[in-house]
């Protein structure tokens, strides 16, 4: 096997960590890494249809990692809802209640 082909499974291998995962920021790292990995084999092995592919979805993913930091950020910075505190251990319903 030589060294091309372990880039390319590499990359494959990174590409199937990011269909495991939950949170959006790791799995934005691991497809630009994916995306890198992919791209450099493409050109290596010449294979132009992958490394355009990965050159395309490249910005795109960075992109979507930067919105998601945006949102991580604001979700993380927004204030703490408290629980509203309830009279005799009830919820209170309706407008006559």
């Amino acid at each position: 096997m030589r060294w091309i082909d372990l880039l390319g499974y590499a990359a494959s291998l990174a590409v199937l960590a990011t269909f495991c995962m939950h949170r959006m920021v790791p799995l934005r790292l691991v497809a630009i890494g994916s995306n890198v990995l992919f791209a450099l084999f493409g050109a290596l092995a010449h294979i132009y249809p992958i490394l355009l592919l990965h050159v395309v979805l490249l910005p795109i993913n960075i992109r979507r990692l930067l919105q998601s930091m945006q949102f991580s950020g604001r979700v993380l910075g927004a204030p703490i809802a408290l629980p509203v505190k309830r009279e005799g251990g009830r919820r209170r319903e309706g407008p006559s209640a």
